[in-house]
């Protein structure tokens, strides 16, 4: 069951649409995990770091997250929970701005969770926090993370096993996970972290 159900029923936010799904795309970047910290119904961040001297390629052109709308997944057991990001709040870094990557300032509410989400080519990171729904804890599986355009024309793909530092109904936190195998489609039972609602 999810920890945060009877939100749903206090939060009249418009839901966002189902992502689209496809099974392989060019733009998949499988990223290790350096660190994954959620705190339930509080905080989820995690940073994803390349092994030098590796590079993570920011997107380009029609698929910046200033040209087009990109969201945050994360997987918990068989649920697919997804943050939408809004294209005006991403501000494109260097000169020409997005040639040094992207960064995303929010609100940390239901609304708008994701305070911070930076993609950079040493770093892809994110910091969301509020009435967030995740399943009760402790989380046994790993945990997806991805960010990405919502056709799934590019992500940064991260699979949370790694090194469990602890595990309880206050705290999950891991690190230096592995890059996973393969991007997963976000398919399947959704929660929008937008809406607070199931569909």
């Amino acid at each position: 069951m999810l920890r945060s159900l009877a939100i749903v029923a206090l939060v009249a936010f418009v839901a966002v649409a189902a992502v689209p799904v496809a099974p392989v795309h060019a733009a998949d970047n499988l990223v290790p995990g350096k660190i994954l910290i959620v705190k339930p119904g509080k905080l989820q961040k995690f940073i994803a770091k390349p092994i030098s001297p590796a590079v993570f390629p920011p997107p380009a052109g029609a698929n910046s997250p200033i040209i087009k709308p990109w969201f945050v997944w994360f997987k918990w057991f068989n649920f697919w929970f997804h943050i939408n990001t809004s294209i005006p709040q991403w501000k494109g870094l260097g000169n020409p701005p997005g040639s040094k990557g992207y960064k995303y300032k929010g609100a940390g509410t239901l609304a708008d969770p994701c305070k911070v989400v930076l993609i950079k080519e040493k770093i892809i990171k994110g910091v969301c926090k509020g009435p967030i729904l995740t399943p009760d804890p402790p989380h046994p599986s790993p945990v997806l993370v991805q960010v990405g355009a919502g056709d799934l024309s590019d992500r940064y793909c991260a699979e949370f096993g790694g090194t469990e530092i602890k595990n309880d109904a206050s705290l999950l936190k891991r690190k230096d996970a592995p890059a996973p195998a393969t991007c997963a489609s976000p398919s399947g039972a959704f929660v929008d972290g937008t809406s607070g609602s199931l569909f």
